[in-house]
């Protein structure tokens, strides 16, 4: 997969079907996009690329937070459907294209004989062209262009907008059927109070990246990954309202089996499973307590998502 910005080689990759979205989370129905114009692409022998962009559209989310960073996204699109390319845009440098524009722009620039789409696809200035749009304006050019009907798990259309309502609810194993994978991040190990160690609880601590979404606050079963090995986890994302007066939301985990030093290193850290909000004990005993009945939770949900 090659990635362009700005610069494309149309000599290298011409006549070529693009799928475009924005692709944030690349959730099942964004897989089942990409899917679609993978196996058209292939059935006529055509070159295969993603048209999404570097920067988030404004227009696609109210507060800008986001399921997945752009390094995310890349990585998991070519994991999924390892296109031949992959055109980051600039959303600035097409934001003021009419939908014409826009579409003399994609079949000039990329040679782009078939467009893929969903069926909530907006484009051109202040988001005006809508797949219909697509599917007119590419014909009356001489090309093609395909709406690809949007996916539903159990009566639901997914979408991004629906898994950001999932994880504000702490619903992250319902959020985890959609995307395909537990909703996460990587960050660096920062830190704490080093009151895990007192209670037998040696914990980590992180921050989580200020663009990505933030779940509920709460306990959650989680999936650690240290130096690429998988690790189950427990950890309490929010304040911390019972050792801690400081209103920064911080990622707290008990890693489950796992004794080393990961200051200053880079973990991964998915949520799995909500097991109860985030309150205040009365006493370090009684949080001590809790702890131990969510490893013990925790075991459990895993054991019965592995089958075993």
């Amino acid at each position: 997969m090659e990635i362009f910005e700005s610069v494309y080689d149309k000599s290298k990759f011409n006549n070529c079907v693009l799928a475009f979205g924005n692709f944030d989370g690349v959730h099942k129905g964004h897989q089942h996009l990409l899917n679609s114009a993978k196996r058209y692409a292939k059935e006529k022998g055509l070159t295969f690329g993603v048209y999404t962009f570097s920067d988030s559209p404004k227009f696609a989310n109210a507060d800008h937070s986001v399921l997945s960073l752009l390094g995310y996204r890349l990585s998991y699109i070519n994991e999924f459907c390892n296109p031949d390319f992959v055109y980051l845009e600039h959303f600035d440098d097409v934001k003021n294209m009419n939908p014409e524009m826009f579409v003399r722009y994609i079949v000039d620039k990329f040679g782009c004989v078939c467009a893929f789409c969903g069926e909530n696809f907006s484009f051109g200035k202040e988001a005006l062209g809508k797949s219909a749009d697509l599917v007119r304006l590419m014909q009356e050019s001489g090309k093609d262009a395909v709406i690809v009907e949007s996916l539903k798990c159990g009566g639901v259309v997914v979408s991004s907008t629906y898994i950001r309502s999932l994880l504000a609810d702490g619903r992250a194993d319902e959020a985890w059927e959609l995307l395909g994978a537990p909703y996460g991040f990587t960050s660096k190990v920062v830190h704490g109070a080093h009151l895990g160690h007192k209670l037998g609880f040696p914990t980590i601590n992180q921050i989580i990246p200020k663009e990505l979404v933030l779940p509920r606050f709460g306990v959650y079963s989680t999936i650690v990954i240290v130096d690429g090995k998988e690790y189950m986890g427990v950890t309490n994302f929010g304040v911390k309202p019972t050792v801690s007066s400081d209103n920064t939301p911080v990622a707290e985990t008990y890693v489950i089996d796992f004794d080393g030093d990961v200051y200053g290193k880079q973990v991964g850290l998915y949520f799995c499973k909500k097991l109860r909000d985030e309150r205040k004990f009365s006493s370090l005993d009684e949080l001590k307590e809790n702890i131990s009945i969510n490893v013990e939770q925790t075991k459990k949900f895993f054991e019965e998502k592995n089958g075993n």
